[in-house]
C-alpha cells in the first residue's frame, strides 16, 4: 500500500533511540575520570600537565 514513509520513520526512530542511550551510558561511565582530571588540575595547577599519559589543559578547566 505504500507504507514506505512510515517503515522508514520508525526505523530511523529506532537507530535514534539506541545512539542517545549509546551516548547517554557514554556520558555517564566519564562522570568519574573527569571529576579525578579536576581533583588532578586543582593540585597541579593551571598550565599543560600529564595526566595518565595523556596532556591536559588545566588552565582551561580552572576558573
Amino acid at each position: 500500500m505504500g507504507n514506505g514513509f512510515a517503515l522508514a520513520g520508525i526505523i530511523i526512530g529506532a537507530i535514534g533511540v539506541i545512539t542517545g542511550i549509546i551516548a547517554l551510558i557514554g556520558l555517564i561511565a566519564l562522570i568519574p575520570f573527569s571529576q579525578e582530571v579536576i581533583e588532578f588540575c586543582q593540585t597541579a595547577g593551571p598550565g599543560v600537565q600529564e595526566f595518565q599519559g595523556q596532556e591536559i589543559d588545566c588552565s582551561q578547566l580552572m576558573p
